[in-house]
């Protein structure tokens, strides 16, 4: 089979794929929303308690200027804070490969960092750099590190000794093992770690924005509810929601077009 047709075939295949398993879900969600404005209206439910989805629509639109301003100030501080992760956490794990001693000690540190919650760290971050956006971005990518930090760490030692050994003879350098063996085997692990930094985000940063902060979907949340507007909290809840769908989507679709091969692979045991 000419190679340029296979190509053509693993990408309708995956293409198809994903297609086929993203479909199911938004049927659901379809009919949810659907089941939830017919009840609302059926059952003239107070929509100070459950507000119905065309009332919520109508909500954000009406309210459109102070969405799209939290909506702004939160993606600057969620994307400030995977960057932050990324470079810190890509720098953490090849100095942890390279120098084992630090990741005996940095990694349950890491491990330590992850069980303190949110809100327990935010008020010292905002003490520290007060209530602007660094505080929360710091706090973003200190929660995005992890994930980043031992996958990719891990991934650089999984080759076996038997792969190094037969590079090694061949004539090739440890510069030329790291880039030709060791991070395609962990680019793998790493993008799947990135996903779970970028889901944390949102998510973080509105939780820091709760304990202080100017301006932000967290913000928006909290003002939402003090004035018992509860359409506008459900549309920050879905702003937030959608931030992470788009976020975990765009890390997805750069690691299918990076490692294409994975979709077909898992495509083909379905």
């Amino acid at each position: 089979m000419p190679a340029r047709y296979r190509t053509a075939v693993s990408a309708r295949e995956r293409d198809q794929h994903h297609r086929g398993s993203f479909m199911p879900a938004l049927m659901f969600v379809v009919l949810l929303l659907c089941a939830w404005e017919v009840a609302v209206r059926a059952f003239n439910v107070n929509e100070r308690l459950m507000p119905a989805p065309s009332t919520i629509i109508h909500a954000g639109f009406d309210d459109a200027p102070n969405v799209w301003e939290a909506t702004r100030i939160t993606a600057l501080e969620v994307g400030l804070g995977t960057v932050l992760a990324l470079v810190c956490g890509v720098s953490l794990a090849f100095i942890i490969f390279a120098i084992r001693p630090i990741g005996r000690v940095a990694i349950p540190v890491l491990i330590i960092s992850q069980t303190i919650p949110v809100v327990a760290i935010a008020p010292l971050l905002i003490i520290w750099f007060g209530f602007g956006i660094t505080s929360k971005v710091l706090l973003v990518g200190l929660f995005g590190l992890f994930p980043i930090v031992v996958p990719l760490a891990r991934g650089l030692a999984s080759p076996s000794r038997d792969q190094i050994d037969v590079a090694t003879t061949l004539g090739a350098s440890k510069w030329w093992i790291l880039t030709h063996v060791r991070m395609p085997a962990a680019a793998a692990v790493f993008m799947s770690g990135l996903r779970i930094t970028v889901t944390y985000g949102p998510a973080t940063a509105a939780t820091a924005e709760f304990v202080g902060a100017r301006n932000g979907l967290g913000i928006y949340l909290l003002t939402a509810q003090s004035s018992f507007r509860t359409e506008l909290v459900f549309v920050g809840a879905a702003v937030l929601t959608a931030m992470t769908l788009v976020l975990y989507g765009v890390v997805a679709l750069a690691e299918r077009i990076a490692f294409p091969w994975k979709a077909v692979t898992h495509a083909s045991h379905q």
